[in-house]
């Protein structure tokens, strides 16, 4: 795992933009050059960097080198944006806080976060789900209105973590 690197070996090897969130190598090697950015961006969105043969979460290396200690837990992008790892935008969250940060799924046919279509008898069901249970929110006539539901919901179950679109 790549807690296992001790980050002084990190903080050897590369530099840390805060303010921009990038990662520099300061050392060469046999396919980088000193000061060259480090890392690259995969196609899950996210940005990883290889250091002594381990592949790390560039977002994790950020956090380490800067608070000299691996993250015990979730690192959170405020924002939403996997890639953008400047210092203000990430935080620890848990597993759920995290969940709860997260967008809209990619095959959510509603517009909205939480809020899916029935079937059976065309009406609008929010539901929210949060530390391994789905909570049901009920049936609506309108998918606004089940929204206006979920966002509720969201905000009360995951606070400064909910995120409603």
């Amino acid at each position: 795992m790549a807690e296992q690197l001790a980050i002084e070996s990190l903080r050897e090897q590369l530099r840390y933009e805060a303010r921009t969130g990038s990662l520099f190598w300061k050392v060469q090697g046999k396919k980088r050059r000193v000061g060259v950015p480090a890392g690259s961006l995969m196609k899950n969105g996210y940005r990883y960097v290889r250091v002594n043969g381990k592949l790390i979460c560039e977002h994790r290396a950020a956090w380490a080198i800067s608070h000299g200690e691996w993250p015990l837990s979730t690192i959170d992008h405020i924002n939403g944006n996997p890639s953008d790892n400047r210092l203000e935008n990430l935080r620890t969250a848990s597993i759920s806080e995290n969940a709860g940060n997260r967008g809209a799924q990619t095959n959510n046919t509603s517009g909205f976060k939480g809020v899916s279509r029935l079937k059976q008898n065309g009406k609008w069901r929010a539901t929210i789900q949060c530390d391994h249970r789905i909570h049901h929110l009920g049936y609506y006539s309108s998918s606004e209105k089940a929204a206006e539901v979920y966002k509720e919901a969201a905000q009360r179950l995951f606070g400064e973590f909910s995120r409603a679109e």
